[in-house]
């Protein structure tokens, strides 16, 4: 599956004025609801995968979850995520802490047993000041199309000219 055409927008409620901020739709995400309106909601900060607990069902329902750290680090996790109801999903890679949002995707397999919810990447800078000042409402559009198309994984076998110095295995 992937992105055909995708928009997104973000503006966050910082001290009393909304400020526009850079997003990245992932690949498989739905469109928030309802089709191409912004939407206004508060918002939940919620630290992965520390506070994934937190993640009950229904408990998110209305509004923006913002996940801190890893989208998900395993299936219950990602359950979790799905059953919470947010009516989006907004997070931040804590592992790269770049001011732009990193683009990633959906993890297909987990998207078809449990669902997914509309999800936009976010950069670690914005994201950390954000967090440092309180914010708790956004307003937030999600719109994605994406398709069946192709894609080839490249290998190769690179000898080197020490036999002795063993194999080296790099994957991305």
């Amino acid at each position: 599956n992937s992105r055909v055409d995708a928009e997104a927008h973000l503006e966050v409620n910082v001290n009393g004025s909304w400020e526009r901020a850079a997003t990245e739709v992932l690949v498989g995400s739905p469109n928030t609801q309802p089709e191409g309106q912004v939407r206004e909601l508060d918002l939940e900060w919620v630290e992965m995968p520390e506070q994934s607990a937190r993640l009950k069902p229904g408990s998110m329902k209305g509004k923006a979850l913002f996940l801190f750290g890893p989208l998900a680090t395993d299936t219950n996790n990602h359950r979790r995520i799905v059953q919470s109801g947010a009516d989006v999903v907004l997070w931040v890679d804590d592992r790269v802490a770049y001011e732009w949002p990193k683009s990633d995707a959906i993890l297909p397999v987990w998207a078809k047993r449990h669902g997914k919810l509309p999800t936009v990447a976010v950069g670690y800078m914005p994201a950390y000041r954000w967090r440092v000042q309180g914010v708790k409402r956004v307003r937030v559009m999600v719109k994605a199309t994406h398709a069946a198309k192709d894609s080839f994984n490249v290998v190769a076998d690179v000898r080197g000219g020490d036999p002795k110095a063993g194999i080296v295995a790099l994957g991305c």
